[in-house]
């Protein structure tokens, strides 16, 4: 017993360091995402009300795609101790992915009674690449759904171990918050359980009161999707070919369906049997595993899979270990797992066509298992040979080999190459607005990006009560915009104009504008110079009122790279006097 909590209080400490080292500053960049789980978190602890003025609700409008709640409450809880830092919006992910193998370990054992295949699973979860990038940073969904539902099966065998009734309780409420942690558990944990009833429905103790409460909690979460559709009807490949957001493919479909409701039936069900079949084979892709960790994009290390590649072997032996096993019904709610997990990401929308590893954690935990599984049995393999040291060491430099080079990955590229996909740029071109906005009468923020006012509310802690009430009373026009709303329209808070065009070429003195000189070119045609000892930006082929092109210039105040050096921001104003006295220059000349 000693030796087992050492064991495990090591296995838990280096797990923890892999999650918490170099935060939060690494990754450096914030998702909108997180700034938004963090603001709402803010809200809820200032004034038990979210970002919209909700108070306490079970779904977060956010940008109008209604996340679950229990992460957001966590993290307000988070900031109740150690304030609104920016910490305090990841601790929550990294205190859940820490403690993962730790489930991990004791749902092994009692599932498989093997404590030598459940250490196996315990030392790879806390190793796993996708459980490390998630947990740090931008995967707090995911990881929390992960844990309370295997924390709800965990439970559930244990209550048919020991025939507890605080159990199957404890298993009801672990689902319920997984339910409220991730959508994709809404789909994932009632087939599951499904599975669990058909595999073990003999030795389920106390059976009316069991099937009851376990039959409700299959249904519930439908119910919840039925109450609140909208991030379902965004994802979904099955709204996507009936009853898609877009209003003029919707109106070509309607009209197809009053046309001949039969063949659209038939057709729309074909398109969709098919879009599913090839989403489903996409997670099974050996590629999308072992090298590459598709969408999102954010979390995508290079060259990094969601298990490692020496995980190739040792997923396979367990799979063989798996097929060849004793005890039918472990055997087949396993396999039965590994099959019904992916169809949660088969579902939803491919784009473009690679899987979304965040909605398929539970699959990838049963890969793991199976890993683990190949893992004891190589061992097995090689117990009674004279060669078991030599063979136990090089499987264990293998293993380095790979966490080292997925290490590297992480510290070389999870700024460098995905910084652009992270959001890398807002947090600190807002900070750098707040120290410079007192010396302009309005900044004019110029980006397509649907919310980035987000950030601004975040850096200046700007007081949930007081946005409240400027929500309540802004008129329609000058309102916040939702994500992919249109048409774009420029709307104000304080001295902030969020223009929502990612170039700006007006001509107004006392300006602060924010925009990115690079989208000038490529979306407007306008060609940006730059006279760096004058500070001067010269912006060239500006149409003015009467449609002619003429030259615009502004002063260089500030610019906010990327880590690979690229433009994320750059920072100007317009100073008439300048530009007159430019043009004199070049009269002269």
């Amino acid at each position: 017993m000693k030796k087992e909590k050492m064991i495990l209080t090591i296995i838990f400490s280096v797990s923890f360091l892999l999650r918490l080292a170099g935060q939060p500053n690494f990754p450096s960049c914030f998702h909108r995402d997180e700034i938004q789980y963090g603001y709402n978190a803010y809200s809820i602890l200032k004034t038990g009300r979210d970002e919209w003025g909700d108070f306490l609700p079970l779904h977060f409008k956010f940008n109008g795609e209604y996340h679950v709640p229990l992460i957001i409450y966590l993290i307000a809880l988070t900031m109740f101790f150690i304030g609104p830092k920016l910490i305090a919006i990841r601790l929550p992910a990294i205190i859940l992915g820490s403690l993962l193998p730790i489930l991990a370990y004791f749902f092994g054992k009692q599932f498989l009674k093997d404590e030598r295949k459940a250490l196996f699973l315990a030392i790879l979860l806390a190793l796993n690449p996708w459980q490390i990038i998630n947990a740090r940073a931008s995967g707090q969904h995911s990881i929390a759904s992960l844990f309370f539902g295997l924390l709800g099966f965990y439970l559930l065998f244990v209550f048919l171990d020991k025939k507890k009734r605080a159990c199957l309780g404890g298993a009801v409420l672990s689902f319920i918050a997984a339910y409220f942690s991730y959508l994709g558990s809404r789909l994932d944990i009632p087939l599951l359980l499904i599975a669990f009833l058909v595999f073990f429905r003999k030795k389920i103790p106390f059976k009316k009161l069991t099937w009851s409460v376990l039959i409700t909690t299959i249904i519930s979460p439908f119910l919840l999707v039925l109450i609140y559709p909208k991030r379902f009807q965004g994802t979904s490949i099955i709204n996507k070919h009936f009853f898609p957001e877009d209003k003029n493919r919707r109106e070509e479909l309607t009209r197809f369906y009053q046309t001949n409701s039969l063949k659209f039936i038939s057709q729309q069900s074909r398109a969709l049997f098919f879009e599913f079949v090839d989403n489903y084979f996409d997670y099974l892709n050996p590629y999308y595993i072992f090298r590459n960790l598709g969408e999102p994009k954010r979390t995508n290390i290079p060259e990094t899979g969601s298990l490692y590649l020496i995980e190739v072997m040792t997923v396979g032996w367990g799979l063989y270990g798996l097929l060849t096993s004793k005890g039918s019904k472990k055997r087949g709610f396993l396999i039965t797992w590994l099959l019904l997990t992916p169809i949660t990401g088969a579902l939803t929308h491919n784009f473009p066509d690679r899987p979304n590893t965040a909605r398929t954690v539970y699959f990838y935990f049963g890969l793991s298992l199976l890993s683990a599984w190949g893992l004891d049995l190589f061992f097995q393999s090689i117990e009674k040979t004279k060669r078991r040291k030599f063979l136990s060491a090089g499987a264990g430099m293998v293993f380095l080999v790979n966490f080292l080079f997925n290490a590297r990955q992480l510290v070389l590229y999870a700024d460098l190459k995905i910084g652009k996909d992270r959001g890398c740029g807002y947090l600190q071109t807002f900070q750098l607005i707040k120290e410079l906005e007192a010396d302009y009468d309005l900044v004019y923020v110029g980006t397509e990006y649907d919310y980035p006012y987000v950030y601004y509310l975040w850096v200046n802690k700007y007081p949930p009560a007081k946005y409240h009430q400027f929500l309540k009373e802004a008129p329609p026009e000058n309102q916040p915009l939702l994500i992919h709303h249109y048409p774009k329209r420029p709307w104000q808070l304080e001295n902030i104009v969020f223009k929502h065009a990612s170039c700006l070429t007006e001509k107004k003195e006392g300006i602060l504008y924010v925009a990115n000189f690079s989208q000038c070119k490529e979306k407007f045609g306008v060609e940006v110079t730059r006279d760096i000892k004058e500070d001067r930006v010269n912006f060239i082929g500006v149409e003015d009122e009467s449609g002619e092109e003429g030259t615009i210039i502004y002063t260089s105040v500030a610019d906010i790279n990327l880590s690979d050096g690229s433009p994320a921001f750059n920072l100007y104003s317009y100073d008439q006097e300048k530009e007159e006295a430019f043009k004199r220059e070049q009269e002269q000349f």
